[in-house]
């Protein structure tokens, strides 16, 4: 097989590849390229030519095809962030491609169906609309007026898609709200049943002092005539392990009451974080359909 000396359309690597290939990819930056153009970018940058104007065109025109393919060969791979670097490297060396445009635009919405959304915030997901916006309406200016429509239905699908995601985020928070609010109301129910608990334990222990005044003074009368009598201590033992039970039920009521406290706040801060959340998902699907309502009528 004949090697041929072919140039990187993307870094400019100089490169020795076999001619009857049809795509290669670069041994310095991984980008894939189409063979031909490879070759006829190394001739036509290392040839001298009467018109330079001329020959900066055309290897202009070269590097931006060649970019625009590389673009499309990482979005099937699913290397959406490598795919918009090309695209973005395309337009800058032809800024009138509507490929490119198109081929940035849905880089950019790809990225959503990669999963990276979940890692972005409302700002960050309003911001890349807002861009993936702005890239249509620029290739709409280099666009024949017979293709707008087809491309217009396919921008708004993308879009609709985008929503449906962040929709799909609104329904998670407030199934998470529910679940919050039902952990709340729980809270709620056990710190009232501790308090209620609390207060009947606490009137038990003020009653069991008239027996422990009666005992008390019976055993006091008992030894100052002399009489010796078990029956009286042994009431006053049992009178007084009564209130030590009544206190630690007192306490651990308490406990169980201030447990739950804890508990209502940090469901009370979770609500409110998620509806924070909430409204910030809301706002950024209501800027989305606002976009595809003026899109639909552009």
């Amino acid at each position: 097989m004949a090697l041929k000396p072919a140039k990187c359309p993307s870094c400019g690597a100089n490169l020795t590849i076999e001619e009857e290939r049809k795509k290669a990819f670069c041994t310095y930056c991984g980008t894939p390229f189409v063979v031909e153009d490879a070759i006829q970018n190394y001739y036509i940058q290392n040839t001298v030519h009467v018109d330079r104007v001329e020959t900066l065109n055309l290897n202009t025109d070269m590097t931006a095809n060649a970019r625009i393919e590389a673009g499309e060969a990482f979005l099937k791979l699913e290397k959406f962030p490598n795919a918009l670097d090309a695209f973005e490297e395309a337009l800058k060396i032809r800024p009138q491609e509507p490929r490119g445009y198109w081929g940035k635009m849905r880089a950019l919405s790809y990225e959503f169906d990669a999963g990276e959304m979940e890692g972005l915030t409302d700002a960050e997901v309003i911001h890349h609309v807002c861009e993936m916006e702005n890239t249509y309406h620029e290739m709409l200016i280099f666009l024949p007026e017979d293709q707008k429509s087809g491309y217009r239905t396919q921008f708004i699908r993308y879009l609709e898609d985008i929503d449906t995601v962040v929709d799909s985020s609104i329904n998670k928070i407030k199934e998470s709200i529910s679940g919050v609010k039902k952990e709340l109301s729980d809270f709620e129910s056990g710190r009232r049943n501790a308090l209620k608990l609390r207060k009947r334990f606490s009137i038990f222990f003020g009653i069991g002092f008239v027996p422990l005044l009666v005992i008390i003074c019976w055993i006091a009368k008992m030894i100052a005539s002399g009489e010796h009598n078990g029956i009286g201590w042994g009431l006053l033992l049992l009178n007084l392990t009564a209130l030590a039970f009544l206190y630690f039920f007192m306490e651990r009521k308490d406990s169980d009451a201030g447990k739950a406290l804890a508990g209502i706040k940090k469901s009370t801060e979770k609500i409110q974080e998620l509806d924070r959340q909430l409204r910030e998902k809301q706002n950024a699907s209501g800027i989305i359909r606002s976009i595809v309502s003026t899109d639909r009528n552009f």
